[in-house]
């Protein structure tokens, strides 16, 4: 009032204080100078060592940047989040070992063979199977997650917002297991189409398999990434919109292509069954572009 300040009610301390760096990026300039004169203010009263500190960064602290180590810091901490969450899963899969290894070995079944087709070259190459195994089923069950938790350190460079991230990431976990969901349901046709040159009874080695098998899946995972990076450079105006529409059998071509590379056997049944799907999702992907503009 006309008398000064803070001199009208009571003051009670916070029983809590809940504090979002992210929410500083919606500031004006004008706050954020006024918000680093108050802390610049507050370590004359505190110590000499702060003052020179906030001095020494000043152009860091107002456009909001971190120094060099602190970033590295965190990045350094979100990879052991995830290295640890990982283990964690790690822990359970081998425990419930039966069940994963089932179905790994569903594309066999299909392709008309058994475990009985499996076999060990070695005394400890079934634990080492088993442990490998172990590796990569944890590794692509949390491959999403991972991505998040180090994608939040990056999400600055991107230049999107939140929400707009979450979504990204809602998008990229569900083609993620689709791409393996598509790799184990078709694995049995490239498995028959490799195994049908064989002349003699088919024994195949433990390792070699699980490892076609883990390695094939995580990599059509990553794959069916394609129409998600597509969306993003859309939306970055990095590729034009009217490029791909009025380029579709070109489009169509290219990922023909595309999959003749990811596709393990090059047979035409898997070439198609790959094929399809991606230029579908290709073409949701440009029609969630043209729908999230025309709202905008």
């Amino acid at each position: 009032n006309s008398y000064g300040k803070n001199l009208i009610g009571s003051f009670y301390q916070p029983e809590l204080v809940v504090s979002d760096i992210d929410v500083l990026k919606s500031l004006s300039s004008r706050e954020v100078i006024c918000g680093y004169a108050e802390i610049l203010k507050s370590s004359l009263l505190d110590s000499f060592q702060k003052f020179k500190y906030l001095d020494k960064n000043f152009n860091s602290i107002i456009n909001l940047k971190k120094p060099f180590m602190e970033h590295l810091q965190e990045l350094n901490n979100r990879i052991l989040v995830s290295a640890a969450f990982t283990v964690l899963i790690a822990f359970i899969v081998y425990i419930q070992y039966p069940f994963f290894v089932n179905l790994l070995l569903d594309p066999l079944i299909n392709a008309g063979y058994d475990e009985s087709n499996i076999f060990a070259l070695t005394i400890y190459e079934g634990f080492q199977v088993k442990l490998q195994n172990t590796f990569w089923i944890s590794i692509i069950i949390t491959f999403p997650l991972t991505l998040l938790i180090i994608g939040y350190f990056i999400k600055p460079a991107l230049d999107i917002g939140t929400i707009t991230f979450l979504l990204y990431f809602v998008f990229f976990t569900l083609l993620f297991y689709l791409g393996i969901g598509s790799s184990l349901s078709i694995a049995h046709v490239g498995i028959e189409f490799l195994l049908s040159f064989n002349e003699n009874e088919i024994i195949l080695r433990s390792q070699n398999y699980f490892q076609f098998i883990t390695r094939v899946s995580l990599l059509f995972g990553i794959s069916f990434q394609l129409p998600l990076v597509i969306l993003f450079l859309l939306n970055k105006g990095i590729i034009k919109v009217n490029s791909l529409t009025k380029k579709r059998p070109e489009m169509f071509i290219l990922i023909l292509i595309f999959s003749a590379v990811i596709t393990p056997t090059g047979d035409p049944v898997s070439l198609f069954i790959f094929t399809f799907p991606m230029y579908f999702l290709i073409e949701i992907m440009i029609f969630i572009h043209k729908k999230s503009n025309r709202d905008f």
